[in-house]
């Protein structure tokens, strides 16, 4: 019997250069903690080359973990500031239950990511059109 398996291999340096970019705080509340991780906005098994510093986003597990789950999603304005936006269907879908995690991020839905909570260089903030794909690969779709 023969099994193939496939993988997809990101840079080890990725998570590194991403944190460094945001100086080790998280992007949504600037706090910096031990626990900041930077996920990819567009997924790593997207087959695209991702793992610039562009296609990270540094966030506590709290806010990553509702990420990877399309609960939370990042979005732009017309006038180029990025945001975090709460996407409704799913969080209707929860159970009703709601603890201190979730009011955590319904606390930062929908408010300006502050500017001097991205990176200094522009050009390592979020990449639009990855957040764009990114968006469309979560099921997450923008009018």
């Amino acid at each position: 019997m023969e099994q193939k398996i496939y993988r997809y291999v990101r840079s080890s340096s990725f998570s590194r250069r991403v944190l460094d970019a945001y100086r080790h705080r998280c992007a949504i509340t600037g706090l910096q903690l031990e626990l900041v991780v930077a996920p990819h906005i567009l997924v790593v098994g997207s087959g695209v080359d991702n793992d610039n510093v562009s296609n990270g986003f540094a966030m506590s597990p709290t806010f990553h973990a509702a990420f990877d789950d399309g609960l939370i999603y990042l979005a732009y304005r017309e006038d180029e500031r990025s945001f975090l936006k709460l996407n409704d269907r799913p969080y209707n879908n929860l159970d009703g239950k709601r603890d201190a995690r979730k009011e955590l991020v319904l606390a930062y839905t929908e408010k300006e990511i502050p500017e001097g909570n991205l990176p200094a260089n522009r050009d390592d903030w979020p990449d639009k059109e990855m957040v764009k794909q990114g968006n469309n690969d979560r099921n997450i779709y923008l009018m």
